[in-house]
């Protein structure tokens, strides 16, 4: 806080929360940016996109913010990985990490979200398309299949009749297997009507559920208790999308 003084900002930054408008500074470096930035995401107490001109500056200012900041409330967001202004998917695990953190801002469940400049070079969806491709999904909970199978659909995930990897799906009758990019392991759903009844870890090669001890051993050693369904594409294809979309061919 006296560095904060010295500069002259507490008074500056006091006026920025009560009236918004626009500081200015100019002459930081080092690790006195992320002290700067880590007083006005606690004094404005809401999220702070910060952008910076390539991603290995975004790297070194994401680990500094992280030493002033609780380190789980500050996240990179991740170039596409791709040409910019191209026709052309980013890895999926980028996509899915992209997503996860639009996610967290939306939710105000990060102090900051760094990134470089690159990584606005493609569309986003907007904030409300997230609260609708969204979902959490627990043991006991009411949702009916189709529901599950409709956001999987919109969200990218691809129809398959056996999960192999992230990003597909496979229905047969109540039971539903979901291969989560943020997962180790994919997982099964059974569902009694409308209720999901278990929710488990399974094994790709045998398709068999894990067993206690196979979690154990594994990368997954407590039992599911729930998992976030996100949408793997930037580009929703909704029903309304996709009827226009069918429309103009």
């Amino acid at each position: 806080m006296l560095y904060l003084q010295a500069l002259g900002l507490e008074e500056r930054l006091q006026d920025l929360a009560l009236e918004g408008g626009v500081l200015r500074l100019s002459g930081l470096w080092g690790g006195a940016r992320a002290l700067v930035l880590a007083a006005v995401a606690r004094r404005l107490k809401r999220p702070l996109l910060v952008v910076t001109a390539i991603l290995k500056e975004a790297e070194g200012l994401t680990a500094d913010l992280r030493f002033f900041l609780d380190r789980d409330r500050v996240q990179l967001f991740p170039e596409p990985e791709v040409p910019a202004f191209q026709p052309v998917s980013p890895p999926l695990e980028v996509r899915a990490e992209r997503l996860q953190r639009l996610r967290e801002l939306r939710d105000h469940a990060l102090s900051a979200l760094v990134l470089p400049v690159r990584a606005l070079f493609r569309r986003l969806p907007p904030p409300d398309a997230l609260d609708t491709t969204t979902l959490h999904l627990y043991p006991h909970r009411i949702v009916p299949l189709e529901q599950v199978v409709e956001v999987l659909e919109v969200g990218g995930y691809r129809a398959v009749s056996q999960v192999e990897q992230a990003g597909e799906y496979s229905r047969r009758g109540g039971i539903l297997d979901i291969g989560l990019p943020q997962l180790g392991h994919p997982v099964r759903l059974e569902f009694f009507g409308d209720e999901i009844e278990s929710l488990r870890y399974f094994d790709v090669g045998t398709q068999r559920s894990l067993t206690a001890r196979e979690r154990v051993d594994g990368a997954h050693p407590e039992p599911v208790e729930g998992v976030t369904l996100l949408p793997l594409s930037e580009i929703l294809l909704t029903r309304a999308s996709r009827e226009v979309a069918r429309r103009r061919l």
